[in-house]
């Protein structure tokens, strides 16, 4: 997926991409990344999907994690091999 502004929505800093005319400033250096959301109230092992997120996003309530993080349970389609 390429990196744009939609990805922007739910993140907490989207409001300077409404409030300020240059945006978010973290935008411009930002890569779009893959990351397993899971919420602050939920106990490991996480088996949630993988989402493309951009590297700067912060959610309230979420965390952002990446994809070899232990806590994962591995029961999506990639972590399969053939």
């Amino acid at each position: 997926m390429p990196k744009s502004k939609e990805m922007c929505k739910g993140c907490h800093d989207d409001f300077y991409n409404h409030q300020q005319a240059k945006g978010c400033w973290s935008f411009e250096k930002a890569k779009v990344v893959q990351r397993v959301k899971v919420g602050t109230w939920d106990p490991p092992p996480y088996g949630r999907e993988p989402e493309d997120v951009l590297s700067c996003c912060h959610i309230e309530g979420c965390s952002l994690l990446e994809l070899d993080d232990c806590r994962l349970q591995r029961n999506w389609k990639e972590a399969v091999a053939p």
